[in-house]
């Protein structure tokens, strides 16, 4: 005689099987939804790490907004780079060869089939003025607190900076030249840009320069393009004292909300909560929806904001919708002087 084996039986297995299954089903949501979590606290601490550097170089150097110094008529000729003879012809010249010379340095990257190449065709300010506070900071290039540990593209391009299949693209869009973007000398820049970017009136003054023209404004038909007027003497040159509201004033911004919503909408976007540095050196999740409206600063007199198309690149968030966008904090009426979020936007003098 045997004894009966003790055992589960088919049913019971697959009952636990069953609850097993609906554990999982409750907790991972819950996971995924910790993580993220996580990676959003790692991208406010990137920020208010950034607004500590740039506290400390203001303190270094006179009071100044960390961005580009080098200046026409400056003749630059070291082991980094070689500069023109007989100077920069002007500022805008003076600090796309300075970019150069500090990827140059903090990379290593002076010769052979990886040399950085100088880069005449877009203007180093937009996505890559944090590299002065990186090079003020003696950072090794690309630096992690760039990079928001969810934009997995740019963190990727940064673990392999000489990979090409890693590098953005600018897709076509109407009324876009792609010659600036899609060469190698722009490409080769991406791994060392930032998912966040500085205000333009951090290196460029508000108002008019001549002609009716603002020394930086918004374009139309693209989210990666300003114009920019190419005077001697002026970028680069803001304070942190010339701030009248720190605290309702953005420094830098997260270019999409890789946090708050799965789309990871572009900052303009009314869906969009982005991280954002504030001068006060306060890091803050903000509604874009709550933020002033905007303007462009070279039609001073209208009162209604300005509106510009999302153009992704090919490692950015696709668009929500094909409207255009406000500027929002990107473009303050006041320029430093202004306030972005808890107030009305500050009137300037001109007329409405």
């Amino acid at each position: 005689m045997h004894k009966p084996r003790r055992g589960f039986t088919l049913i019971e297995l697959l009952v636990v099987i069953a609850i097993i299954a609906l554990l999982i089903g409750i907790l991972l949501p819950a996971l995924a939804k910790a993580r993220r979590a996580g990676r959003g606290a790692v991208c406010k601490s990137n920020l208010k790490n950034t607004g500590t550097g740039m506290a400390s170089y203001a303190t270094d150097f006179q009071d100044k907004i960390a961005s580009y110094s080098w200046r026409a008529g400056m003749v630059v000729i070291n082991e980094w780079i070689n500069g023109p003879a007989n100077g920069f012809p002007d500022d805008m010249q003076a600090a796309m060869w300075q970019q150069t010379e500090i990827l140059r340095r903090r990379t290593g990257r002076v010769d052979g089939e990886g040399r950085i190449l100088n880069n005449t065709l877009t203007m180093p300010h937009r996505r890559y003025n944090h590299l002065v506070l990186f090079d003020y900071l003696s950072s090794q290039l690309p630096e992690a607190i760039a990079a928001c540990p969810e934009d997995r593209n740019l963190l990727l391009s940064a673990a392999s900076p000489l990979d090409p299949s890693l590098w953005a693209s600018m897709p076509a869009w109407p009324g876009i030249s792609l010659n600036k973007f899609n060469g190698e000398r722009v490409q080769q820049r991406y791994p060392f840009s930032s998912s966040y970017q500085t205000i333009p009136n951090a290196w460029a003054p508000e108002g008019l320069a001549y002609a009716g023209q603002a020394w930086v404004s918004p374009i139309f038909a693209t989210t990666h393009l300003f114009t920019v007027v190419q005077a001697d003497g002026m970028h680069g040159k803001r304070r942190m004292s010339q701030v009248v509201f720190p605290g309702s004033k953005v420094q830098m911004f997260e270019h999409n909300d890789y946090h708050g919503n799965t789309k990871n909408p572009f900052y303009a976007y009314q869906e969009a909560a982005c991280q954002i540095l504030f001068f006060d050196a306060s890091v803050r999740s903000v509604p874009s929806a709550d933020a002033n409206r905007g303007w462009n600063p070279s039609d001073p007199t209208s009162a209604d904001t300005f509106y510009y198309m999302y153009t992704p690149l090919s490692t950015e968030p696709d668009r929500l919708n094909d409207d255009p966008v406000p500027v929002l904090y990107r473009f303050t009426r006041g320029g430093l002087s202004g306030i972005d979020f808890g107030g009305s936007e500050i009137d300037t003098g001109q007329p409405q």
